[in-house]
């Protein structure tokens, strides 16, 4: 079993001093301040767990002979019975100050609690009294009751109250947040007394600055005045949202300890988070002498149970609150920060009035707009209307639009890229320093030291962004912002709290204006605004998509039925013609025929048209035979087939590289083959036609001309046939893929139907591919195809 620890000294908290002010566990002081005294008790029993040693002093009593005893030791029975009646309650913080009175006998000792305060009671010079009130709470070591002895001038009942709901009145009255903060100091210094009063805020990087005061003329203003965040550091705040009031009544104070310093019930040293008492830290001590301040008290303004800032109240000379005023100031603070909250959400009510109207308008536009990007940027409103910026941009489908003052189009897809390799899985981004984080956007600070990011869509591929330019500014800082190294007693360099708080300016640059919560919740309204209006698009069109085809099934089927059984009777014009011609020709004159020839060629032509348009129907009604294929073998079966026309023409027909094994529909990947270099023979006139069949796998697609890369599909096999022949007019280029679409007479070039190239493209598609032709008149022509790695 570890060995329990008794005191203090077998607890390392480290060396303290401004080095390790961050980890100083101020909640630990073993200590409290001695204008009252503190007693833990059993909260069942009452029975004394610990206690200040100043009770020896102040009421005469040995600490140790009270430890174990009962509470009627000390306080009367009335006082005893209204402590054990309330120890139980859930909420104590409802029954402070609760009142107590010692028991006679301990008042009439010398040197005893009236003199306590006595440098106090003589500095009024008015007639005094003594008041004793407890302040409870509890926690893991016990229930701790916190005896304060107060020595106060008389005045009248009520006197207080009638101050605190003057204060309330005035503040209700006020316009806007700037009247409703110096209200609060002014009222804040009346009700406590104290020489100076400052309310400090706190920014995002927990730095404050002084944002209104009020104090006596003879004292130096620290209004608008920053502090580095190191003047209360992070177990200082958190102290700050635990317990809203503070108070100091003396920096020249002498600590009384606590015995033991060890909890009885914890093994550990007494937490004090929650303590009016608790002893004060020796560093924030040497920082209020070297400010020359005696007396202080601090009073949290809490937004959202975040800690906004500070009411800090100063007094150049020893200076403790009644309970009653001490409580008064604790309600003050909090309906500060009550009416603090109303005017900002005030102000931000009449924004999102404003923004909601402009998306709403927005919205509108991009409902009536084919293209949403489009309504954003090109519209009244846009995007440049939603939030106060310089610049925006929007970035849809690889390209970039820009509003206003903004980066270079090149540093905005930069920037986009950087977005998404840091920010992957966030969809909106803002900053005020965007140089402090992207090293590029140093060189345009100018234009783009604020940056508010919308993603659109997943990985940022689509985003809309909004600059803010840097505003160039002098802070001025209450004394040097930096701790400087001192030799202690003993000789050693220790970093100390700054003496001077003369007002010390820095210039600040790279910095933007804040974006306001209003502001990024607005950009995140638009968002999910324009990815309703894209998925209610998609849906539309996923169902204009399902009747599509269905109407082409039905297509389908009838031009299948339809060719099918127009062969016959069309199998019928072409015999009887040929049988008239054979058995009545030499009845008929020249142009009889003439004429039935004429007839003959004509069905002919039908049904090369009828025999096209039924490959074109039952290459979408087959369903395909996908199976693994070697390539290689589907190009030779191809020449094998064209082997006459190759003949005829002399072609040259190479394959530039071995093509790979794919899982396809090997018939129809033969007919694309077939028809691409069929039609490279046959509309060619050069003396000796030739053709190049060549791929370009995925891993060196990169290596393509920028051409293929930006037509081709990433992941995907990507074929061509490529021909010296007579070429294509760019106009034409898209056109020669509809069906029975021909650029030629029916005598020129061998005739043909036009519908080749549409089954072609149609096999293509069905195989999750794309094809495309790129060409110049009389400079030959290049078909591309592009076939999945494995189809489903």
């Amino acid at each position: 079993m570890a060995e329990r620890k008794t005191s203090l000294a077998d607890f390392d908290f480290g060396r303290v001093d401004l080095s390790t002010c961050d980890r100083e566990q101020i909640h630990l002081p073993g200590s409290i301040q001695p204008h009252g005294f503190l007693l833990v008790l059993d909260p069942g029993t009452l029975a004394i767990r610990q206690l200040s040693t100043n009770v020896a002093d102040l009421i005469g009593c040995d600490p140790e002979a009270l430890l174990g005893g009962s509470m009627r030791a000390l306080l009367d029975d009335p006082s005893v019975d209204r402590l054990r009646a309330v120890a139980t309650e859930p909420d104590l913080e409802v029954f402070s100050p609760l009142p107590l009175n010692l028991r006679p006998d301990l008042l009439d000792k010398d040197g005893g609690a009236l003199s306590l305060l006595a440098y106090q009671a003589a500095s009024l010079g008015e007639r005094f009294e003594t008041r004793f009130a407890g302040m409870l709470h509890r926690n893991e070591a016990g229930l701790i009751l916190e005896i304060g002895i107060e020595s106060q001038p008389s005045e009248p009942v009520g006197t207080v109250n009638t101050s605190l709901r003057r204060a309330i009145a005035r503040l209700g009255r006020t316009q806007t947040t700037q009247e409703l903060l110096q209200v609060a100091v002014a009222e804040m210094r009346a009700l406590s007394g104290y020489d100076r009063v400052m309310l400090y805020q706190f920014d995002p990087d927990w730095n404050g600055q002084v944002k209104a005061e009020a104090k006596v003329p003879q004292l130096g203003s620290y209004l608008g005045l920053h502090f580095p965040a190191t003047d209360i550091p992070q177990q200082a705040r958190r102290l700050y949202v635990m317990n809203p009031v503070r108070t100091l009544g003396w920096v020249d104070y002498r600590p009384v300890p606590v015995v033991p310093a060890v909890s009885p019930a914890t093994g550990t040293p007494l937490d004090f988070s929650h303590s009016v008492l608790r002893s004060v830290s020796p560093i924030h001590l040497e920082y209020l002498r070297n400010m020359g301040v005696q007396a202080t008290m601090s009073v949290s303004i809490l937004r959202d149970g975040r800690l906004w800032g500070l009411l800090a109240c100063h007094h150049m000379s020893p200076h403790v609150l009644s309970h009653e005023r001490r409580q008064a100031c604790a309600l003050l603070g909090e309906v500060i920060g009550l009416q603090l909250a109303l005017k900002q959400d005030q102000s931000m009510i009449a924004y999102e009035a404003r923004y909601r109207s402009v998306i709403a308008r927005m919205v509108e536009n991009a409902i009536q707009s084919d293209d949403i990007a489009s309504a954003l940027h090109a519209r009244r409103p846009n995007v440049l209307d939603l939030v106060e910026a310089g610049g925006a941009a929007l970035y849809y489908e690889d390209g970039v639009v820009t509003l206003g003052v903004t980066p270079p189009k090149a540093s905005v897809r930069r920037l986009l890229k950087w977005l998404a390799a840091q920010r992957s899985h966030f969809s909106s981004f803002f900053t005020t320093n965007l140089g402090a984080l992207h090293e590029e956007a140093r060189g345009y600070t100018g234009v783009g030291s604020g940056l508010l990011a919308v993603s659109l869509t997943g990985n940022w591929q689509n985003a809309i962004l909004w600059f803010r330019p840097e505003v160039t500014h002098t802070v001025k800082w209450g004394g040097k912002p930096h701790k400087g190294l001192e030799a202690d007693e003993h000789g050693e360099m220790r970093l100390r709290p700054r003496k001077s708080f003369e007002a010390w300016s820095e210039l600040v640059r790279g910095q933007a204006v804040p974006w306001t919560t209003a502001e990024v919740e607005a950009v995140g309204d638009l968002r999910r605004a324009i990815i309703d209006i894209a998925l209610r698009r998609a849906e539309e069109l996923e169902a204009l998509n399902r009747e599509l085809r269905r109407s082409n099934d039905e297509l389908d089927s009838f031009s299948y039925i339809a060719s099918h059984d127009l062969k016959e009777p069309l199998r019928g014009i072409q015999n009887y013609s040929r049988f008239l011609l054979e058995d009545y020709g030499e009845r008929l004159d020249e142009e009889g025929r003439r004429q039935l020839e004429t007839i003959g060629h004509l069905s002919e032509r039908l049904n090369d048209f009828i025999t096209a348009l039924l490959q074109y129907s039952r290459v979408g009604r087959v369903d395909l035979a996908a199976q693994i294929v070697d390539l290689n073998q589907v190009v030779k079966d191809a020449l094998t087939l064209l082997q006459v026309p190759i003949e005829e023409r002399q072609a040259v027909v190479r394959v530039a590289r071995p093509l790979p094994k794919l899982r396809c529909d090997r018939v129809r990947i033969g007919e694309v083959f077939s028809n691409l270099i069929s039609n490279a023979i046959k509309y060619n006139t050069a003396d000796v036609p030739e053709v190049e069949i060549g791929h370009i796998p995925p891993d060196r697609l990169a290596e393509a001309p920028e051409s293929v890369r930006r037509q081709a599909t990433s992941g995907h096999h990507t074929f061509y046939v490529r021909d010296n022949g007579i070429g294509i007019r760019e106009r034409h280029q898209q056109a020669i893929f509809r069906i029975f679409k021909r650029l030629h007479g029916r005598s020129k070039y061998g005739g043909g139907t036009g519908a080749g190239l549409t089954i072609v493209e149609r096999i293509v598609q069905r195989h999750q591919g794309t094809i495309w032709v790129e060409s110049e008149l009389g400079e030959g022509a290049t078909f591309y195809f592009t076939l999945v790695t494995d189809l489903d």
